[in-house]
């Protein structure tokens, strides 16, 4: 039996969206970030800061500190992370400029004790006076993770 040209082309079609449907499935991460906080502002010089939140009706609390508290770039900070409310075996922290694209810069996070993370992390070199950056702690159980933004500004002197 031979397909007509109309036919040919329907199948060909089909074979080309089922390949490119394929390829965009192979490349979603096998695992996606379950929930999401929304980012609070932050001045590390004032001290740690808190993002509070409800997931599921129920509260969670995560804090940041980053010390030095002037946060100087290009030099070595001391992230320290304190969990409330959710439960998890590993943790990072995502350091990405908002104005301005700094590279990928995630390090992950020791944990301390049942609710405490600790890491270095740094903030890259900018040639802008004022960066605006955000800190997201990614906090990971299982298959699931939960990401914790904070937003804060550098300003060059």
């Amino acid at each position: 039996m031979k397909l007509t040209r109309p036919v040919q082309y329907v199948i060909a079609s089909i074979v080309f969206i089922n390949i490119f449907v394929l390829a965009y499935l192979w490349t979603l991460p096998s695992e996606l970030p379950a929930n999401k906080a929304k980012p609070v502002q932050c001045d590390f010089s004032q001290g740690a800061c808190i993002n509070a939140f409800n997931l599921d009706g129920q509260p969670v609390q995560v804090t940041l500190n980053l010390t030095p508290g002037q946060l100087p770039i290009a030099k070595p900070l001391e992230a320290e992370v304190n969990v409330n409310g959710y439960p998890f075996s590993t943790g990072e922290i995502d350091i990405s400029g908002i104005n301005m694209y700094m590279g990928f810069n995630r390090q992950p996070l020791e944990k301390i004790s049942a609710g405490t993370l600790k890491g270095e992390t740094m903030l890259a070199f900018c040639t802008e006076n004022k960066m605006t950056w955000k800190a997201t702690v990614i906090l990971k159980q299982d298959k699931e993770s939960l990401e914790v933004p904070f937003e804060f500004e550098t300003i060059r002197n």
